[in-house]
């Protein structure tokens, strides 16, 4: 819960923990009890019948600890929102919902699960039925007809970035997207972001020969209804995190704070050395 209210900005103590304890606040989270927030929690019977989770703390405090629901985290930030659309925040609390709308923008309702056992690691003892399920959902059965997933911004923000020539020698229109390097980073930054497994099986379905050439493009492989639009919001907010840097050192350190243990400090020479790579993806 703390964490929660980390993310958003809000620290627990204060005006939130007395408006916790006053009646009719019930166990709502701190980070939920401000009265300007109220109007937009009472249609939301998933925040109104709102139980915390206890468990037991690590190893250094060994207490009880109170946790939410990982699928309530886009309720909690539409609370939030709304209360912006209104205008019903206060200066003080603009920041907050800034927050929560970056935080929706990195998260889908469906895949929510997969994304926190992705975080804390516990695809590691996931049952295999569980990892059926994921991949029938976000795998197409059938290939699907090509169609622009990754719209031109997103690279020519990743090519300002990293310093290379816009447009790429030869021309979009012949579909050139210059160094190679910019296939590796695509990956990184979209597809190993999708639930885990997802990557490996469009690999296995999608194999490069030996020119490091791939018969169909990755996107292709994925379910319309699942699939397709998760990668199309994780392009969103790659090109929003992206639009506010001003090299690619800055980038890599906003992407790690968005994407926590994403990337690995031993591949960071690899990164920023731009090794040639496959970039068919």
């Amino acid at each position: 819960m703390r964490g929660m209210g980390k993310a958003l900005g809000r620290n627990p103590g204060g005006q939130d923990w007395k408006r916790a304890s006053i009646e009719g606040a019930g166990q709502l989270p701190y980070f939920l009890t401000a009265s300007a927030l109220k109007p937009f929690i009472i249609n939301d019977m998933e925040l109104m019948e709102f139980e915390p989770i206890l468990y037991t703390a690590g190893s250094r405090s060994g207490g009880t600890a109170h946790g939410i629901r990982a699928e309530l985290i886009p309720h909690i930030c539409d609370v939030w929102l709304k209360a912006r659309a209104a205008k019903a925040l206060s200066k003080t609390q603009l920041p907050a919902a800034e927050r929560a709308e970056s935080l929706m923008r990195g998260l889908a309702h469906v895949g929510i699960i997969a994304l926190v056992d992705e975080a804390t690691r516990y695809q590691e003892v996931r049952d295999r039925s569980e990892l059926r399920k994921i991949l029938s959902a976000y795998i197409s059965p059938e290939l699907l007809p090509w169609s622009q997933r990754f719209p031109e911004e997103f690279y020519k923000e990743m090519f300002r970035l990293w310093g290379w020539q816009w447009p790429p020698a030869g021309g979009l229109a012949n579909g050139t997207r210059g160094p190679r390097f910019a296939g590796k980073l695509t990956k990184w930054m979209i597809y190993d972001r999708l639930p885990v497994g997802v990557i490996q099986e469009i690999e296995q379905k999608n194999p490069a020969d030996e020119k490091w050439q791939r018969r169909s493009r990755h996107h292709q492989f994925l379910s319309k209804e699942i699939g397709q639009p998760h990668l199309e919001k994780q392009v969103a907010v790659v090109t929003n995190i992206m639009k506010v840097c001003d090299d690619k050192d800055e980038f890599i350190k906003k992407f790690d704070r968005a994407f926590p243990g994403t990337f690995d400090k031993n591949r960071q020479l690899s990164f920023l050395g731009e090794l040639e790579v496959d970039a068919s993806e």
